[in-house]
């Protein structure tokens, strides 16, 4: 018997084709500390201005260690040589918000044995939320947590995930700090659960006390899709008097059998109970205890609610799932059936346009979920001197192909006698059957200059090429540069297909890559391109104006 618990993996791989690639620069290196130039100033707090001790300060293009910031908030770094230095102060208390305008470096250049004095850095302080948890007679409830909740950037559907957290003390109260300005939901969850009142129970192995747990609240409403009711809270803001009252609520327990391919219970099975509401179903799930040897499952204290029962086991070579809608009331659900299926093989062969060779040592194929809310396998398979390879346990659902260790893209795919794209493709129970890659060589680039002014205060200018497909667009194939001094850019290794071109500056680039609905409201200020093979395509972009950018950041929050 075991208790389940559920997993989360992410996986990055550099020199893969279904992720963006990773260039590495070799780095000269850093000049030494030899000189009697000297940098030397404050961190305070932006809106209060009071000087931020145990602040970190690093300073750029030296090989000096951080500067820790003293009572009165001071750094120095001496014995510095002429150059340019860029200085960047941080703190656990004033976090950089992945939303909103980051903070940029304070650049500085010094000329032969040059002092500078009184610099100030400001840092944006977090907010902070206080209340207390009570139950429905008013007592204060210890243990539980509140969650700052607000949406995940980068994913094609709305979803939910904790951004700051705090544990309710013996008084029942809790304080959430280092929160970055923005708009939130407050949740609250306590664990705790409470036997109920019953008549006279005969117990067994297969009998269930009746229990009772807190309601799961929220402030200032539920989570609505539309973002609906959600709360704002100003950088540096103190919101206090947040309180919660739970009240309790009958619970059942969830039991079952598994059928179907039983050697799924040689494979490490575990099943979980998770919300069908898909704001919430990456935030809150039900464990629950597997006994292999009776071949059965239990979840204890599950409130009313409409949920989906997922069980999964795998090892490295096969996997298996099973899963099933369920509608949970006030009464006790009769003992269920979980039928495991297994996951479908496929074998597969990769070709290259125009039989170019390429080196096989350490190209994978590698099959990534797409619709999973809960920890799933990733099959991958090595391609063999003969371009072969076979995948095994691909278990139903969406996926998406990635070949890696590989130069160039996937120009076509085939599963059986269907093309399908590698960016989104679905698997039917019981598929398996054939795969075919083939392998394009001939990437495209585009260069030209970007237009427009450029934000004061701004250190640096980007361009983002966006792929028209959603898919590619969720699987990260956003392609991003910074702009040369003169306004020129060029952008290698992209595959063929249709683009839309973006510069801007003010804001760092993964606001821009993660947010897809973002991208959306700025549609009208980039420059469509279709690049085939091979080309070699100019253009010329405009800055998007700072304000309408910001303007858009708020609106998509």
């Amino acid at each position: 018997m075991k208790l389940c618990m559920p997993l989360a993996s992410s996986l990055v791989l550099a020199g893969s084709l279904g992720a963006q690639p990773v260039v590495i620069t070799r780095l000269s290196p850093l000049p030494a500390l030899t000189g009697n130039g000297l940098v030397e100033g404050t961190v305070i707090n932006e809106i209060t201005h009071v000087p931020v001790r145990k602040a970190q300060v690093t300073l750029g293009s030296a090989n000096a260690p951080p500067a820790v910031t003293d009572a009165t908030g001071r750094f120095a770094f001496r014995n510095l040589g002429p150059g340019t230095y860029w200085l960047q102060a941080a703190h656990p208390l004033f976090p950089q918000s992945a939303r909103v305008t980051q903070s940029h470096p304070l650049s500085v250049t010094l000329g032969q044995d040059e002092q500078k004095h009184d610099l100030v850095i400001a840092l944006t302080p977090g907010a902070t939320i206080s209340g207390r948890v009570l139950d429905e007679d008013g007592k204060p409830l210890a243990g539980c947590s509140v969650q700052a909740l607000g949406f995940q950037l980068g994913q094609p559907d709305r979803k939910l995930s904790a951004w700051n957290s705090a544990t309710s003390d013996s008084r029942g109260q809790y304080r959430i700090s280092a929160l970055p300005g923005g708009r939130y939901y407050l949740m609250v969850q306590c664990q705790q659960m409470l036997p109920a009142p019953h008549p006279l129970i005969h117990t067994g192995p297969d009998v269930d006390l009746p229990q009772q747990r807190y309601t799961l609240e929220f402030y200032p409403s539920p989570p609505e899709a539309s973002g609906a009711g959600r709360f704002t809270l100003a950088a540096g803001a103190e919101l206090r008097s947040i309180d919660f009252q739970v009240r309790t609520i009958a619970t059942v327990t969830v039991r079952g059998r598994f059928g179907g391919d039983l050697e799924a219970l040689r494979h490490n099975p575990w099943v979980q109970l998770v919300p069908r509401d898909p704001l919430i179903g990456s935030i809150l799930q039900y464990g629950c205890i597997v006994d292999t040897r009776r071949n059965t499952f239990r979840i204890e204290a599950v409130p009313p609610g409409r949920y989906t029962l997922i069980a999964v086991a795998q090892d490295e070579a096969r996997a298996y799932q099973a899963k099933i809608p369920i509608d949970i009331g006030a009464e006790t659900p009769v003992p269920m059936e979980l039928a495991f299926l297994s996951g479908s093989s496929f074998t597969g062969s990769i070709e290259f346009e125009g039989d170019q060779p390429q080196i096989l040592e350490n190209a994978q194929v590698r099959l990534m979920p797409t619709d999973s809310p809960f920890y799933s396998p990733s099959p991958f398979a090595k391609v063999d001197k003969d371009r072969a390879f076979t995948l095994s346990g691909v278990l139903p659902g969406r996926w998406r192909l990635q070949v890696e260790n590989l130069m160039g893209y996937v120009k076509s795919f085939m599963v059986g006698d269907r093309s399908a794209s590698p960016h989104g493709f679905n698997i039917g129970p019981g598929s398996g059957g054939v795969m075919r890659i083939v392998i394009g060589v001939k990437l495209a680039q585009v260069e030209g200059t970007v237009t427009g002014t450029k934000p004061e205060g701004a250190t640096n200018l980007w361009l983002m090429a966006v792929p028209d497909d959603p898919d590619q667009i969720a699987e990260g194939r956003i392609s991003v540069t910074a702009v040369e001094g003169g306004g020129h850019f060029t952008l290698t290794g992209l595959e063929p297909g249709r683009y839309r071109l973006y510069a801007f500056a003010g804001v760092e680039p993964g606001v821009m890559q993660q947010n897809p609905g973002l991208l959306k409201l700025l549609e009208d200020r980039g420059i469509q391109l279709d690049l085939e093979e091979g080309a070699q395509a100019t253009t010329e972009v405009h800055i998007i104006p700072i304000g309408e950018l910001l303007q858009a950041i708020q609106e998509q929050e």
